[in-house]
């Protein structure tokens, strides 16, 4: 399971249960893969405002909290003990595999190692940095991980008190905060605009396409429509809908809890805003 949460100019990107019975190759997570175009000194920064332009260069330290690529883009990666970082020549196949290519590139990964039973994986992409920025990022984090397992990955800004869910085990699925629970994995954004306000982004990724096992017939270019799904949730607090919103309406609202039906298709984001009863 992995989920992807942007906020603002920082990318929280996290993995759970990695696995696979391949006991003879590494199973491994790319942050970047940098074509230095012909320039090997393009230059890289770890943990300070020191340049690297070394090439070939590699480094596999522990204490790595931060990392700035070539293009710019700061890694934050809390837990360095997998990473690895190269500067060198590759080498491979073309696209058709016919003949041999090369090229100068700045790569670094995560190597979960063989045959892993559940790795993960957490690290922030802060977009267009500096090494002073990712310095003090590194120290103070904008962003928390609520939870991170096979049933769902939370993210909270600390900036915004944005929360982002990503919900794959709706069954299991029982929060504590805002979304209490859910009859359909989502992916949903809640902002607390304030104690009496907040704003409900929600979607079902699943397009729920009809099943074709005919190959002509799914090759033939004929327009498959997305099928639409009412994905239900219930949310901590009674609240009501404060103004217009299409494809989503309240069910219920008693007892401290509110529950919300969501047309999903195709899909599309819905949103809502809410305020207290």
């Amino acid at each position: 399971n992995k989920s992807v949460f942007f906020f603002d100019d920082v990318i929280v990107r996290l993995g759970s249960d990695i696995r696979c019975d391949d006991k003879n190759n590494p199973i491994q997570t790319t942050l970047f893969q940098n074509n230095l175009n012909g320039d090997k000194s393009m230059p890289m920064y770890i943990n300070s405002d020191n340049k690297i332009t070394d090439f070939p260069y590699k480094c596999t330290d522990d204490n790595i909290t931060w990392i700035i690529d070539p293009y710019n883009n700061g890694y934050y990666i809390p837990n360095s003990s997998e990473l690895n970082i190269y500067r060198d020549t590759q080498h491979s196949r073309d696209g058709g595999n016919k003949i041999d290519t090369s090229g100068e590139y700045a790569t670094a990964y995560l190597d979960h190692g063989k045959a892993p039973k559940s790795a993960s994986y957490e690290y922030a992409i802060k977009v267009q940095t500096t090494p002073q920025e990712m310095a003090h990022f590194s120290k103070n984090p904008t962003y928390k991980v609520l939870q991170q397992d096979s049933i769902a990955h939370i993210v909270k800004n600390n900036i915004s008190n944005a929360v982002g869910y990503a919900i794959f085990d709706a069954d299991k699925y029982s929060g504590k905060d805002f979304i209490l629970s859910a009859d359909t994995p989502v992916l949903a954004m809640v902002k607390e605009n304030d104690a009496k306000n907040v704003s409900l982004y929600l979607s079902d990724p699943d397009l729920r396409l009809p099943y074709i096992e005919d190959l002509d017939e799914l090759n033939s270019g004929e327009e498959r429509p997305s099928t639409m799904k009412v994905a239900t949730i219930k949310i901590n607090g009674e609240w009501e809908i404060d103004g217009a919103s299409e494809g989503v309406k309240i069910v219920k609202s008693k007892d401290g809890k509110t529950t919300l039906a969501f047309d999903c298709i195709d899909g599309l984001t819905i949103s809502v805003n809410l305020k207290v009863k």
